[in-house]
Protein backbone atom coordinates (compact mmCIF):
# COMPACT_ATOMS: atom_id res chain seq x y z
CA UNK A 1 0.00 0.00 0.00
CA UNK A 2 1.94 2.97 -1.01
CA UNK A 3 1.30 6.22 1.40
CA UNK A 4 4.11 8.42 0.04
CA UNK A 5 6.23 10.36 1.44
CA UNK A 6 8.87 13.48 0.93
CA UNK A 7 12.69 12.47 -0.27
CA UNK A 8 15.86 14.86 -1.01
CA UNK A 9 17.66 12.86 -4.21
CA UNK A 10 21.78 13.95 -4.73
CA UNK A 11 21.47 13.82 -8.31
CA UNK A 12 25.38 13.43 -8.30
CA UNK A 13 25.22 10.37 -5.99
CA UNK A 14 22.05 8.66 -6.62
CA UNK A 15 21.25 9.25 -2.46
CA UNK A 16 18.32 9.32 -1.91
CA UNK A 17 17.03 10.59 1.77
CA UNK A 18 13.79 10.52 3.09
CA UNK A 19 12.36 13.36 5.11
CA UNK A 20 9.20 13.33 5.79
CA UNK A 21 6.14 10.76 5.35
CA UNK A 22 2.44 11.13 4.64
CA UNK A 23 0.35 10.08 7.50
CA UNK A 24 2.80 9.19 9.85
CA UNK A 25 1.09 8.00 12.25
CA UNK A 26 0.02 5.26 10.02
CA UNK A 27 3.28 3.04 9.81
CA UNK A 28 2.81 1.00 12.77
CA UNK A 29 -1.25 -0.20 11.81
CA UNK A 30 -2.03 -2.96 9.84
CA UNK A 31 -3.14 -1.61 6.27
CA UNK A 32 -5.14 -3.90 4.23
CA UNK A 33 -3.49 -4.35 0.82
CA UNK A 34 -4.97 -3.69 -2.45
CA UNK A 35 -4.38 -6.52 -5.40
CA UNK A 36 -5.36 -5.73 -8.89
CA UNK A 37 -6.65 -7.69 -12.06
CA UNK A 38 -8.29 -7.60 -15.34
CA UNK A 39 -11.28 -8.89 -16.07
CA UNK A 40 -13.22 -8.64 -19.93
CA UNK A 41 -16.56 -7.21 -20.01
CA UNK A 42 -19.05 -8.41 -21.58
CA UNK A 43 -18.36 -6.72 -25.20
CA UNK A 44 -14.36 -7.74 -24.66
CA UNK A 45 -13.44 -4.36 -23.37
CA UNK A 46 -10.43 -5.37 -21.13
CA UNK A 47 -10.79 -3.22 -17.53
CA UNK A 48 -8.62 -2.93 -14.34
CA UNK A 49 -9.86 -3.61 -10.87
CA UNK A 50 -8.64 -3.47 -7.40
CA UNK A 51 -9.93 -5.81 -4.74
CA UNK A 52 -8.66 -4.79 -1.20
CA UNK A 53 -9.03 -7.19 1.47
CA UNK A 54 -9.44 -6.88 5.10
CA UNK A 55 -6.30 -6.58 6.88
CA UNK A 56 -7.26 -9.70 9.67
CA UNK A 57 -9.30 -12.02 7.73
CA UNK A 58 -11.97 -14.78 9.50
CA UNK A 59 -13.52 -16.55 7.16
CA UNK A 60 -14.73 -15.34 4.18
CA UNK A 61 -15.60 -11.62 4.20
CA UNK A 62 -18.86 -9.46 2.66
CA UNK A 63 -18.07 -7.67 -0.23
CA UNK A 64 -18.52 -3.57 -0.17
CA UNK A 65 -18.79 -2.60 -4.00
CA UNK A 66 -17.64 0.94 -4.31
CA UNK A 67 -18.23 2.43 -8.06
CA UNK A 68 -15.79 5.54 -8.32
CA UNK A 69 -16.99 9.03 -9.17
CA UNK A 70 -17.13 11.25 -12.69
CA UNK A 71 -17.22 9.12 -14.34
CA UNK A 72 -15.43 10.44 -16.96
CA UNK A 73 -11.49 11.02 -16.65
CA UNK A 74 -11.70 9.53 -12.55
CA UNK A 75 -9.69 6.65 -11.94
CA UNK A 76 -9.22 4.29 -8.60
CA UNK A 77 -5.49 4.26 -7.82
CA UNK A 78 -2.91 1.85 -5.73
CA UNK A 79 -2.83 4.07 -3.30
CA UNK A 80 -3.74 5.33 0.41
CA UNK A 81 -7.83 5.32 0.78
CA UNK A 82 -8.99 6.22 3.46
CA UNK A 83 -12.26 5.01 2.77
CA UNK A 84 -10.84 2.06 1.71
CA UNK A 85 -9.13 1.40 4.70
CA UNK A 86 -11.86 1.98 7.26
CA UNK A 87 -13.72 -0.18 5.38
CA UNK A 88 -11.82 -3.26 5.01
CA UNK A 89 -10.54 -2.71 8.68
CA UNK A 90 -14.13 -3.09 9.82
CA UNK A 91 -13.82 -6.63 7.98
CA UNK A 92 -15.17 -5.79 4.67
CA UNK A 93 -13.97 -6.74 1.44
CA UNK A 94 -13.39 -3.96 -1.21
CA UNK A 95 -13.41 -3.66 -5.18
CA UNK A 96 -13.27 -1.01 -7.15
CA UNK A 97 -13.16 -0.57 -10.85
CA UNK A 98 -11.85 1.35 -13.34
CA UNK A 99 -14.32 0.69 -16.25
CA UNK A 100 -14.57 2.46 -19.37
CA UNK A 101 -14.49 5.88 -19.35
CA UNK A 102 -11.90 6.11 -16.41
CA UNK A 103 -8.96 8.26 -16.75
CA UNK A 104 -5.26 6.81 -17.60
CA UNK A 105 -6.02 4.89 -20.21
CA UNK A 106 -5.97 7.31 -23.09
CA UNK A 107 -9.06 9.66 -24.91
CA UNK A 108 -10.06 6.30 -26.81
CA UNK A 109 -10.98 4.78 -23.35
CA UNK A 110 -12.25 7.64 -21.89
CA UNK A 111 -14.83 8.23 -24.77
CA UNK A 112 -15.89 4.57 -24.40
CA UNK A 113 -17.99 5.75 -21.02
CA UNK A 114 -20.04 8.72 -23.25
CA UNK A 115 -23.64 7.62 -22.94
CA UNK A 116 -22.82 4.19 -21.52
CA UNK A 117 -24.43 5.67 -17.70
CA UNK A 118 -26.39 2.25 -16.59
CA UNK A 119 -25.28 0.12 -19.40
CA UNK A 120 -21.53 -0.35 -20.22
CA UNK A 121 -20.08 1.25 -17.37
CA UNK A 122 -22.34 -1.10 -15.09
CA UNK A 123 -20.97 -4.45 -17.14
CA UNK A 124 -17.67 -3.28 -16.24
CA UNK A 125 -18.33 -3.66 -12.72
CA UNK A 126 -20.36 -6.71 -12.92
CA UNK A 127 -17.70 -8.66 -14.83
CA UNK A 128 -15.38 -7.70 -11.96
CA UNK A 129 -17.80 -9.21 -9.43
CA UNK A 130 -18.49 -11.86 -11.09
CA UNK A 131 -14.96 -12.44 -11.39
CA UNK A 132 -14.06 -12.07 -7.44
CA UNK A 133 -17.30 -13.98 -6.43
CA UNK A 134 -16.43 -16.73 -8.46
CA UNK A 135 -12.70 -16.44 -6.87
CA UNK A 136 -14.11 -17.60 -3.98
CA UNK A 137 -12.29 -14.38 -2.02
CA UNK A 138 -15.03 -12.59 -0.99
CA UNK A 139 -18.67 -14.31 0.28
CA UNK A 140 -20.83 -13.95 -2.37
CA UNK A 141 -24.47 -14.20 -0.76
CA UNK A 142 -23.21 -10.67 0.83
CA UNK A 143 -22.48 -7.79 -1.23
CA UNK A 144 -23.82 -4.73 -0.82
CA UNK A 145 -22.97 -1.35 -3.24
CA UNK A 146 -21.69 1.81 -2.04
CA UNK A 147 -20.50 5.12 -3.92
CA UNK A 148 -20.03 9.05 -4.01
CA UNK A 149 -21.96 11.41 -7.08
CA UNK A 150 -21.53 8.83 -10.20
CA UNK A 151 -20.88 6.01 -8.03
CA UNK A 152 -24.05 6.73 -5.85
CA UNK A 153 -25.74 6.49 -9.35
CA UNK A 154 -23.93 3.21 -10.27
CA UNK A 155 -24.93 1.83 -6.50
CA UNK A 156 -28.42 2.31 -7.02
CA UNK A 157 -28.15 0.92 -10.69
CA UNK A 158 -26.26 -2.00 -10.20
CA UNK A 159 -29.23 -2.98 -7.65
CA UNK A 160 -31.94 -2.08 -10.58
CA UNK A 161 -30.13 -4.53 -12.89
CA UNK A 162 -29.38 -7.46 -10.31
CA UNK A 163 -31.76 -6.88 -7.57
CA UNK A 164 -31.20 -10.42 -6.26
CA UNK A 165 -27.52 -10.11 -6.00
CA UNK A 166 -27.58 -7.71 -3.62
CA UNK A 167 -28.11 -7.12 0.29
CA UNK A 168 -28.17 -3.58 0.28
CA UNK A 169 -26.88 -0.02 -1.37
CA UNK A 170 -25.75 3.33 -0.13
CA UNK A 171 -25.49 6.49 -2.69
CA UNK A 172 -23.75 9.68 -1.60
CA UNK A 173 -24.98 12.99 -3.73
CA UNK A 174 -25.64 10.27 -5.72
CA UNK A 175 -27.53 10.68 -9.23
CA UNK A 176 -31.22 9.44 -9.13
CA UNK A 177 -32.32 11.48 -12.39
CA UNK A 178 -30.64 12.00 -15.43
CA UNK A 179 -32.25 14.32 -16.94
CA UNK A 180 -32.52 16.83 -13.75
CA UNK A 181 -28.84 17.16 -14.05
CA UNK A 182 -29.55 19.80 -16.59
CA UNK A 183 -31.37 22.16 -14.59
CA UNK A 184 -28.44 22.22 -11.44
CA UNK A 185 -26.81 25.64 -10.97
CA UNK A 186 -23.13 24.40 -12.17
CA UNK A 187 -25.34 23.73 -15.67
CA UNK A 188 -26.05 27.19 -15.76
CA UNK A 189 -22.55 28.67 -15.72
CA UNK A 190 -21.39 27.86 -18.97
CA UNK A 191 -22.45 26.57 -22.24
CA UNK A 192 -19.46 24.14 -23.06
CA UNK A 193 -20.37 22.41 -19.72
CA UNK A 194 -23.82 21.88 -21.34
CA UNK A 195 -22.43 20.38 -24.65
CA UNK A 196 -20.27 18.22 -22.36
CA UNK A 197 -22.78 17.00 -20.87
CA UNK A 198 -25.24 16.13 -23.76
CA UNK A 199 -22.20 14.56 -25.11
CA UNK A 200 -21.51 12.27 -22.05
CA UNK A 201 -25.67 11.51 -21.28
CA UNK A 202 -27.27 12.40 -23.86
CA UNK A 203 -29.70 15.76 -24.91
CA UNK A 204 -33.14 15.89 -22.76
CA UNK A 205 -34.78 17.87 -25.44
CA UNK A 206 -34.23 14.90 -27.54
CA UNK A 207 -33.35 11.65 -25.34
CA UNK A 208 -35.39 11.85 -22.70
CA UNK A 209 -36.99 8.24 -23.02
CA UNK A 210 -33.70 6.79 -22.85
CA UNK A 211 -32.63 9.13 -19.80
CA UNK A 212 -35.19 7.34 -17.80
CA UNK A 213 -34.64 4.38 -18.72
CA UNK A 214 -31.53 4.68 -17.06
CA UNK A 215 -32.34 6.48 -14.10
CA UNK A 216 -33.09 4.89 -10.79
CA UNK A 217 -35.54 7.10 -9.53
CA UNK A 218 -37.52 5.54 -12.49
CA UNK A 219 -36.12 2.11 -11.43
CA UNK A 220 -37.72 2.26 -7.89
CA UNK A 221 -39.93 -1.00 -8.73
CA UNK A 222 -36.97 -3.43 -9.06
CA UNK A 223 -34.99 -2.15 -5.80
CA UNK A 224 -36.50 -4.25 -3.01
CA UNK A 225 -33.33 -3.88 -0.55
CA UNK A 226 -32.24 -1.25 1.71
CA UNK A 227 -31.16 1.83 0.50
CA UNK A 228 -28.93 4.74 2.24
CA UNK A 229 -29.49 8.17 1.01
CA UNK A 230 -27.41 10.97 1.53
CA UNK A 231 -26.65 14.31 0.55
CA UNK A 232 -25.72 17.57 1.24
CA UNK A 233 -28.37 20.67 1.10
CA UNK A 234 -25.72 23.02 -1.18
CA UNK A 235 -24.67 20.81 -3.54
CA UNK A 236 -24.84 22.59 -6.98
CA UNK A 237 -23.68 19.73 -9.12
CA UNK A 238 -26.32 16.92 -7.96
CA UNK A 239 -28.54 18.97 -5.73
CA UNK A 240 -30.80 18.03 -3.16
CA UNK A 241 -34.12 17.26 -5.46
CA UNK A 242 -32.11 13.70 -7.12
CA UNK A 243 -32.34 12.47 -3.00
CA UNK A 244 -36.09 13.98 -2.79
CA UNK A 245 -36.82 11.82 -6.18
CA UNK A 246 -35.45 8.91 -5.00
CA UNK A 247 -36.80 8.68 -1.74
CA UNK A 248 -40.30 9.06 -2.75
CA UNK A 249 -40.30 6.51 -5.44
CA UNK A 250 -38.53 4.13 -3.23
CA UNK A 251 -41.61 4.96 -0.07
CA UNK A 252 -44.54 4.66 -2.49
CA UNK A 253 -43.01 0.74 -3.36
CA UNK A 254 -42.50 0.53 -0.20
CA UNK A 255 -39.00 -0.46 0.10
CA UNK A 256 -36.84 0.70 3.12
CA UNK A 257 -34.89 3.82 2.96
CA UNK A 258 -32.86 5.78 5.43
CA UNK A 259 -31.63 9.92 4.25
CA UNK A 260 -29.24 11.66 6.09
CA UNK A 261 -29.17 15.57 5.34
CA UNK A 262 -25.96 17.38 5.26
CA UNK A 263 -27.29 20.72 5.95
CA UNK A 264 -23.82 22.81 5.17
CA UNK A 265 -22.43 20.52 2.59
CA UNK A 266 -22.00 20.77 -1.32
CA UNK A 267 -20.85 18.23 -3.44
CA UNK A 268 -18.12 16.61 -1.70
CA UNK A 269 -17.28 16.91 2.63
CA UNK A 270 -16.10 20.38 3.39
CA UNK A 271 -16.20 19.90 6.91
CA UNK A 272 -14.90 16.58 8.77
CA UNK A 273 -18.15 16.20 10.95
CA UNK A 274 -19.95 15.37 8.07
CA UNK A 275 -17.82 13.04 6.64
CA UNK A 276 -17.66 11.03 10.57
CA UNK A 277 -21.76 11.39 10.70
CA UNK A 278 -22.33 9.61 7.33
CA UNK A 279 -19.64 6.90 7.70
CA UNK A 280 -20.58 5.77 11.11
CA UNK A 281 -24.31 6.00 8.94
CA UNK A 282 -22.62 3.76 6.71
CA UNK A 283 -21.15 1.33 9.70
CA UNK A 284 -24.15 0.64 11.46
CA UNK A 285 -25.71 0.29 8.14
CA UNK A 286 -23.57 -2.26 6.49
CA UNK A 287 -23.48 -3.98 9.84
CA UNK A 288 -27.34 -4.49 10.05
CA UNK A 289 -27.62 -5.87 6.78
CA UNK A 290 -24.10 -8.11 5.67
CA UNK A 291 -22.40 -8.14 8.74
CA UNK A 292 -18.85 -8.39 8.98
Amino acid sequence: MIRGGFYVLDIESGDVEEIGRIRPWLDNNILAQSRSFRVASTDGIEVTAFLTLPPRMKGTPPLVVMPHGGPIGVADQLTYNTDVQYLARMGYAILRVNYRGSGGRGTRFEKAGNRQWGRGIEDDIEAAIDQVVSSGLVDGDRICTHGASYGGYSALMLVVRRPEAYRCASSLMGVSDIALMFNNDDVFLGERLVEGMKERVGNPDEDYVEQVEYSPAYNAEKIRIPVLLAHGRWDRRVDWDHLVRMKIALELEGTPVRTIELARTGHGFARSQDRIRYFKALREFLLEHIGR
